[in-house]
């Protein structure tokens, strides 16, 4: 059975973000930051399912959508593998997705009153919080 890299951290249940949300977003962060390679296999469903506390239909329902997405296929009875040539695609869909949340947070900032070199300091303390 292939290795959950990255992929059975805790689900946030508490998030505004659905749960079968946050589980494509971390199979297409694997793949962008090269945890699966094209052809890798990923976990099955059964075993993801287990490791991150969830329904096997949740991670069914995500596995179907990313094949759906052209991210991954599924080889009856062998199990589910990455697609050729999806690394870049899904590092943009990452980036994407951070650039969104960024934009989020400096639209909160402003709301809030906090610009420039503030926003910046917060910034840079963040970043040294989670290094």
């Amino acid at each position: 059975m292939p290795p959950t890299v990255g992929l059975s951290d805790p689900l946030d249940f508490d998030s505004d973000v659905p749960v079968h949300e946050q589980i494509a977003q971390r199979v297409k962060f694997a793949i962008a930051r090269g945890a699966f390679g094209p052809g890798a296999q990923l976990p099955s469903v059964r075993g993801l399912a287990r490791d991150l506390l969830v329904n096997p239909n949740t991670v069914v329902r995500v596995y179907r959508r990313l094949e759906a997405e052209g991210v991954i296929y599924t080889r009856r009875g062998k199990g589910v593998f990455v697609q050729d040539a999806v690394t870049d695609r899904c590092q943009g869909d990452g980036e994407a997705l951070v650039r969104r949340t960024l934009r989020d947070a400096v639209e909160l900032a402003a709301r809030a009153g906090i610009k420039g070199r503030e926003l910046e300091r917060l910034w840079k303390a963040t970043r040294e919080e989670l290094a």
